[in-house]
C-alpha cells in the first residue's frame, strides 16, 4: 500500500534515489550543485514534470506541479517500474540475506 502519491523536493542525489526506489513520481525545485543534473534525469526518464526553479516558485506553480503529479498515471507507472527494477538489484537486500544465511549456518 502506498502512503505517498508523489514527492516534491529539492533534487539532491540521495532524495532522488530514495523517491525513485520507492516507486513514487517526483517533482523537483532545484537550488544548487548537482540538482539540475537530477532534474534532467527525472525528466528524461518520465518520472516527473518539468522543474520549478527556486526563483520562480509560487503557490500557484507548486499547486500546478502537484496536479501534474497526481492527475495522470504516466509518471506513476514509470516510477513504479523503476522502483521495482531498483529493488530487484538491491545490494543492501542481498547483503542482508547473505548475513542472515551465514548466521543460520553451523560451521
Amino acid at each position: 500500500m502506498r502512503l505517498v502519491r508523489a514527492a516534491i523536493h529539492h533534487g539532491g542525489a540521495g532524495t532522488v534515489h530514495a523517491v525513485a526506489r520507492g516507486g513514487i513520481p517526483q517533482g523537483i525545485v532545484p537550488h544548487f550543485a548537482d540538482q539540475p543534473y537530477w532534474v534532467c534525469r527525472i525528466r528524461d526518464l518520465g518520472l516527473g514534470p518539468d522543474p520549478i526553479s527556486i526563483s520562480d516558485l509560487t503557490t500557484v506553480r507548486l499547486a500546478a506541479m502537484m496536479r501534474q503529479l497526481s492527475a495522470g498515471e504516466d509518471f506513476a507507472v514509470r516510477a513504479r517500474a523503476l522502483g521495482r527494477r531498483m529493488d530487484a538489484k538491491s545490494g543492501l537486500r542481498r547483503a542482508g540475506d547473505a548475513i542472515e544465511w551465514l548466521s543460520s549456518q553451523r560451521f
